[in-house]
C-alpha cells in the first residue's frame, strides 16, 4: 500500500494543535473610582526572590546548565530567599515554589505557572490571540498564579495589542537580564488589567556570571513558605529591582508607600537620582531629582499611577496604586473561533472523501500481476 495516504492523514492529525474550540471577545477600558494601594496591609520581611531560572532538565535539551540543587544552592548563596526553578513543562520537585514555564512553541510565546499543580500540554505551533488566552486559562486551571515572561521578547511571541484582550493571569515579568518591559506594562495596567511586577533573571547557565543576579523581585511575606509567597505575589506585596551590572553589592532599597485620597507618597531607604510618576498610558506626572522620597497626584483620567526611581544603574519598580474597578475581561464564545473545532473536523472529513476517491479510482493499479497472465 502507497505511503503518502497515511502521510496525509499523520499531517492532518498534527495540524490539530492550531485549533481551539473557542473564540474570546474581550472588552477594556481604564480602572476607575477610588485608588487604592497594593503595599496596605503588607506584613513580614522582604524576601528575595527569582521566579525564572532554569536546570538541566529533558535530557539537557531544555538549555539548563546545571542540575537543580545546584541552581537554588548558588542563589542561596547570593543572599536569595525564595529561588524558584521554572523549567519547561516540568514541575521540580526541589524548589521552594512549584513552577514550571509553559510553551513548546516556535515563538517563545510562554507562561510561568506558580504554585503548579500540573502541566497543561495543549500549545499551537505559532499561537493565535484566541489560543494565547485559552493556552493561559488551561494553565491557569492547574496554577495559583500565572504569569507572563519576556512579553516582548523579539516581538514573536506577543504583539502589544495582545495586552489589550489577554486577562486571566496575575503577574508580568517586568524586568529581566535583557530588558525592562515597562512600556508593556503601562498597556496592561491602562487597558483595566490589574496585573503586578516580578522580575528575574531568565537564567539558563550559572556558570557565566552575567546570566544571573542582575534582576529580581522582592516580596514582603510573613515566611518562605509556599503559600504565603503565592498571597504576597497575588497581593501586590512586591517590588523588583534590575542592575545594569550583575551581583551587585547595593541598590536602591524601597520603605513605603502611603496613599491619601488620590495622592501618592513614596519613599526610599537612599537618596534616588531620580524618582517617577507614571499614570494612563505611561504619561509621566512627576519627575524629582536626588531625593528619598517624593508626592505625586492622580490626575483624574488616571486609571492607575505606578512609581520607578533610580540610583547607580539600579532601577526599582513599584507596583501600581489603581482605582477599585476594572474595565476589562473576556467572554467566551465556544465553537465561534476562526481557529475552533469545526476547522479541525472539516478538515479531517475532506481529506478521507478525497483520499478515498483517490484510492477507489484505480482499485488494481499497483497490484501485482497474477501468474500466467
Amino acid at each position: 500500500m502507497r505511503a503518502w495516504p497515511w502521510l496525509l492523514r499523520l499531517m492532518a492529525l498534527l495540524s490539530l494543535p492550531w485549533f481551539i474550540p473557542c473564540a474570546y471577545r474581550c472588552y477594556s477600558g481604564a480602572f476607575t473610582g477610588k485608588p487604592t494601594s497594593p503595599y496596605e496591609g503588607a506584613t513580614g520581611n522582604w524576601l528575595r526572590s527569582n521566579f525564572h531560572a532554569h536546570s538541566r532538565n529533558w535530557g539537557s535539551v531544555s538549555n539548563g546548565t546545571l542540575e537543580s540543587g545546584e541552581v537554588i544552592r548558588r542563589y542561596h548563596s547570593m543572599g536569595y530567599d525564595v529561588p524558584v526553578l521554572s523549567d519547561y513543562m516540568s514541575i521540580t520537585q526541589a524548589s521552594p515554589v512549584l513552577a514550571y514555564e509553559h510553551g513548546i512553541n516556535f515563538t517563545k510565546t510562554h507562561m510561568i505557572a506558580l504554585g503548579a499543580t500540573g502541566v497543561f500540554w495543549f500549545d499551537q505551533p505559532i499561537p493565535s490571540l484566541n489560543g494565547k488566552q485559552f493556552i493561559i486559562d488551561g494553565t491557569h486551571r492547574q496554577a495559583y498564579l500565572v504569569a507572563i515572561p519576556h512579553p516582548m521578547l523579539d516581538h514573536r511571541s506577543y504583539q502589544m495589542n495582545d495586552f489589550i484582550c489577554l486577562d486571566n493571569y496575575e503577574l508580568v515579568e517586568v524586568a529581566n537580564r535583557l530588558r525592562i518591559y515597562g512600556d508593556v506594562w503601562d498597556t496592561m495596567l491602562s487597558n483595566g488589567h490589574r496585573v503586578w511586577a516580578i522580575g528575574d533573571d531568565d537564567s539558563h547557565d550559572l556558570t557565566r556570571p552575567d546570566d544571573w543576579g542582575v534582576a529580581w523581585t522582592m516580596v514582603r511575606a510573613p515566611s518562605t513558605n509556599e503559600l504565603d509567597v503565592l498571597e504576597a505575589l497575588a497581593a501586590g506585596h512586591t517590588y523588583v529591582v534590575r542592575t545594569e551590572a550583575a551581583h551587585a553589592e547595593q541598590w536602591l532599597h524601597f520603605s513605603h508607600l502611603t496613599l491619601r485620597g488620590s495622592t501618592v507618597h513614596v519613599t526610599f531607604e537612599e537618596a534616588a537620582e531620580s524618582i517617577r510618576c507614571i499614570g494612563q498610558n505611561g504619561v509621566e506626572r512627576a519627575n524629582v531629582s536626588n531625593v528619598y522620597e517624593a508626592t505625586c497626584e492622580m490626575a483624574e483620567d488616571d486609571g492607575y499611577l505606578r512609581v520607578e526611581a533610580t540610583l547607580k544603574g539600579t532601577t526599582v519598580l513599584l507596583n501600581p496604586v489603581t482605582r477599585e474597578h476594572t474595565g476589562s475581561g473576556n467572554v467566551i464564545d465556544w465553537g465561534k473561533s476562526t481557529d475552533g473545532w469545526i476547522g479541525p473536523l472539516v478538515i479531517w472529513l475532506l481529506g478521507e472523501i478525497i483520499l478515498r476517491r483517490l484510492l477507489s479510482s484505480n482499485p488494481a493499479k499497483n497490484q501485482a500481476p497474477r501468474l500466467g497472465a
